[in-house]
């Protein structure tokens, strides 16, 4: 029987080294960013090369077990229709029930 540490050890050292990324970025056509503070207000990225940068900051993200309350909601949009809605708060980002921390706030990724 295995040691069931070695395997535990063999998943975590596999984990660190897979370059898959948190948000698909091909194929992306929009990214749509809604801001509850101070007022409701909503933004449409349609740049392709902005919106590569923009997800290119969110997939160097670290995950992170993180509590927030979100502040943004971005809807990335792509060819196909598919969206995938990701919410933020500051430098935390919260993706398919998993929670990551952004290397720069939210404001400073949109505002570049």
């Amino acid at each position: 029987m295995k040691n069931p540490y070695l395997t535990f050890l063999y998943f975590m050292i596999a984990g660190c080294f897979t370059n898959s990324e948190i948000i698909n970025s091909s194929n992306v056509i929009s990214i749509t960013v809604t801001a509850s503070q101070p007022t409701q207000s909503q933004i449409e990225i349609t740049d392709s090369n902005r919106i590569k940068d923009i997800l290119r900051k969110f997939n160097n993200a670290r995950q992170e077990p993180i509590k927030f309350y979100p502040t943004h909601r971005v809807s990335v949009t792509y060819a196909g229709g598919d969206t995938v809605l990701l919410l933020f708060s500051d430098h935390s980002m919260k993706v398919r029930g998993h929670t990551y921390k952004l290397k720069q706030e939210i404001t400073e990724i949109l505002r570049h």
